[in-house]
Formats: C-alpha cells, structure tokens, sequence
C-alpha cells in the first residue's frame, strides 16, 4: 500500500468534523486501522467491503474524506485485493 495514500486519508480524517456520535465512533476505527497499517505495511487498512461502507457513509457530507477512501479502495483494486 503505497503510503501516500494512507497519509493522505490520514490528514482527511484529522481534518473532517463530525457532530453524529455514530460516524464519530466510524472515524475513529478507519483512523485507528489506519495507524496500525501505516506502523505495519503488512497489515491491509480495511477490508475493501468496509472501506466502501465507509465511502458511503462519508460520501455526501465529507466529499474530501471520501475521496480520500476512494484513492486508497482504487489502490487496493489494483492491487488485486
């Protein structure tokens, strides 16, 4: 996974405000997977189910933070993942 990405969706997650405590708690885990992936490059961020579940969730209210994810679930794509 090249860490770009990763450091890129990092940033976005730091940046993204959330009021529902629902995606608040869903920001948290895509941030603390994230860390674990960045600190072990053999560790996958998410299952590519949940990173979508996320882009969906995310999509409309947080479009920079849903693209984001979409950088990162087109890697994993091409990656074969």
């Amino acid at each position: 996974m090249p860490k770009k990405a990763l450091e890129e969706l990092r940033n976005e997650i730091d940046q993204t405000q959330v009021t529902d405590a629902a995606q608040r708690a869903r920001i948290e885990d895509l941030k603390n997977r994230l860390d674990q992936s960045m600190e072990d490059s053999e560790t996958q961020v998410m299952p590519l189910d949940e990173l979508e579940q996320a882009l969906i969730l995310f999509g409309e209210d947080h479009p920079k933070l849903a693209a984001a994810i979409r950088a990162v679930i087109d890697i994993l794509g091409e990656g074969g993942i």
